[in-house]
């Protein structure tokens, strides 16, 4: 189980350390609930991560992916992008989409990937 958010939160923002453990337990508890959809896990963590500040992101994606090896490509794909920079900024405008549109942004549909 990667803690890697939360250890990476204790290093550089020891006062948001005791919310960082607390969300990375969450990830479990909502990973085992949705396992058998790990795309609703991803959307999920999604909502919580548009509450992280932005220094937080991509350490916040990084454990997410690590959380879904073994769950298929696709949702830890998009967890990776997100670490990455291009998605973090997607994952706020994704609640204000429309479904469709959010389902255009995924990577690897026709816009290209990321």
């Amino acid at each position: 189980m990667s803690t890697t958010y939360a250890d990476r939160v204790a290093a550089h923002d020891p006062g948001a350390v005791d919310a960082a453990r607390a969300l990375v337990q969450g990830m479990g508890a909502e990973l085992h609930r949705s396992w058998t959809r790990p795309g609703a896990f991803v959307d999920a963590v999604a909502r919580r991560a548009r509450q992280l500040p932005p220094a937080h992101l991509p350490w916040f994606w990084d454990t997410v992916g690590h959380r879904l090896i073994g769950y298929g490509s696709r949702p830890g794909g998009r967890a990776y992008v997100a670490a990455r920079g291009r998605g973090a900024a997607r994952s706020a405008r994704r609640s204000r989409l429309p479904q469709g549109r959010r389902a255009a942004l995924r990577p690897g549909r026709c816009h290209g990937p990321g």
